[in-house]
């Protein structure tokens, strides 16, 4: 089980690789762009939250185009 303070890393690492992956990239580039920025948030050189939000909007953005509706995060 993982801790709560963790929640938002793993959030951030897979939202950002099933966007990746949607886009025709395969499973380890994606894994491998999503750990960077994951680290990155981890090491302070990039904002969790602002990170965060924007792969959710991203995947938000996606299912919009592929559903007709509306936003469903944030």
């Amino acid at each position: 089980m993982f801790q709560k303070k963790e929640l938002k890393y793993i959030l951030l690492h897979e939202a950002h690789e099933r966007f990746l992956m949607s886009h025709g990239k395969n499973y380890r580039f994606a894994y491998q762009s999503a750990s960077k920025i994951e680290y990155d948030c981890r090491d302070k050189k990039r904002n969790i939250d602002s990170e965060l939000k924007k792969a959710l909007k991203m995947n938000d953005e996606l299912l919009m185009k592929k559903m007709n509706k509306g936003y469903i995060h944030y």
